[in-house]
C-alpha cells in the first residue's frame, strides 16, 4: 500500500513548493519515520517527479491486471 499527497493540476507553483517542502520535512521526521517502523510500514520518500512516475506505472499495471482478468463485477 502506498500514500502520496496530490493537489488539483492549476495549483500555483509556489504553493506547490510549500507542500513538497512540508511533507519532505515530515517524512523525514524521526519521530514520523519511527512511528511506522512501530508498525511496519516502510517510508520511500518521492519528490514530484519520481512520484508522477511512480503513479503512472502503477496505474498501468493495474490497468494490465484488470485487463487479464477480465470484467470486474460488484456483488449486490
Amino acid at each position: 500500500m502506498w500514500h502520496g499527497v496530490f493537489v488539483a493540476a492549476k495549483t500555483p507553483p509556489e504553493v506547490v513548493k510549500v507542500i513538497r517542502d512540508a511533507v519532505r520535512v515530515a517524512v523525514a521526521d524521526p519521530d514520523f519515520t519511527g512511528a511506522l517502523q512501530k508498525i511496519s510500514a516502510a517510508v520511500a520518500y518521492l519528490d514530484q517527479p519520481e512520484f508522477q512516475k511512480f503513479v503512472a506505472d502503477e496505474t498501468r499495471a493495474m490497468a494490465a491486471v484488470v485487463k487479464k482478468i477480465g470484467r470486474v463485477e460488484e456483488k449486490k
